[in-house]
């Protein structure tokens, strides 16, 4: 009831008495246990002793609505994250390709395929793998960083080189700081 409110709630006491509150019940939504907001039901034209069931009942109502409110807020942070990585590709200013666990390339942005002198053709006909620019004698150490990109889910940054298409080839470095058993995300830069 309004007159069991606390006596530090006199804002709140005051605005149920002009809208006629008789009984109120507000239940608290707690996000990452921060109250973020609130659900309140109340009566205008009778007293009312709230039951429990029906307090458990909105205290479950709050709790759909707080996980609805942290699903959003998760999309939006990711959303704002693949934002900002989004650019940091379009940005050209390393290259950076999506393979697959085999190493074949399924994706890459403008910048690597200027590297290993590639086409967007080439590439969406499924022409670019990663073993065909690697050495032979760096082999060895692309299979072991992909089988630790597998099991850890990245890979720390290795130095190899490179064979360009055209047959010339480069030291680079590579990173794959994401990774899961069926795609690999990588950056390349060259060495000078």
């Amino acid at each position: 009831m309004i007159a069991d409110l606390p006596e530090e709630a006199v804002a709140e006491r005051q605005a149920a008495s002009e809208r006629g509150v008789k009984s109120s019940l507000t239940v608290p939504i707690a996000i990452s246990q921060t109250v973020s907001s609130a659900i309140s039901v109340f009566t205008t034209h009778f007293y009312r002793d709230w039951h429990v069931e029906f307090e458990t009942r909105l205290r479950l109502v709050g709790e759909i609505f707080a996980q609805a409110m942290l699903r959003k807020r998760t999309e939006q942070e990711l959303r704002a994250s693949e934002a900002r990585v989004r650019r940091l590709v379009d940005s050209n200013i390393i290259g950076v390709i999506d393979s697959d666990g085999s190493g074949k390339v399924i994706g890459a942005n403008d910048a690597f395929l200027e590297m290993t002198g590639y086409s967007r053709e080439e590439l969406n006909a499924g022409d670019v793998h990663w073993a065909d620019m690697t050495p032979a004698e760096y082999r060895d150490l692309d299979e072991h960083g992909i089988e630790e990109a597998k099991t850890r889910g990245a890979l720390h940054a290795i130095r190899e080189g490179v064979h360009r298409k055209n047959g010339t080839r480069r030291r680079c470095s590579s990173a794959t700081p994401s990774s899961t058993p069926l795609k690999m995300i990588t950056s390349v830069s060259w060495l000078t």
